[in-house]
């Protein structure tokens, strides 16, 4: 199995638990405190795994992550998010966009 298929497995899975532990249909309390590490832990890790050439996906990962634990950490809330997402999610994709270019050059 590769990588890709193992990282969809993983992530389809504990997004499922994410969405069921947001709506009340699970009570998994500890799932909240693991979700940033885990993101963290395989940003970096594919980051690495790639030898440093998956940077875009491994940094969204990687600030989903960070993100996560300011949250539960209560060092930011989610008024600060939602003011900051859409541009954001513009510039990234612009980021995409650019290096796809670059690397097709």
């Amino acid at each position: 199995m590769s990588n890709k298929t193992t990282f969809g497995i993983l992530f389809i899975g504990f997004g499922i638990i994410w969405l069921l532990n947001n709506f009340g249909i699970i009570n998994s309390p500890s799932f909240g405190n693991w979700i940033s590490i885990l993101l963290v832990a395989s940003g970096t890790w594919k980051l690495v795994a790639s030898q440093f050439k998956s940077i875009i996906s491994s940094t969204i990962l990687i600030v989903l992550g960070v993100v996560s634990g300011l949250l539960q950490l209560n060092i930011i809330q989610w008024s600060d998010i939602n003011k900051a997402l859409l541009p954001i999610i513009v510039i990234l994709c612009g980021v995409a966009l650019l290096s796809r270019n670059i690397k097709k050059s």
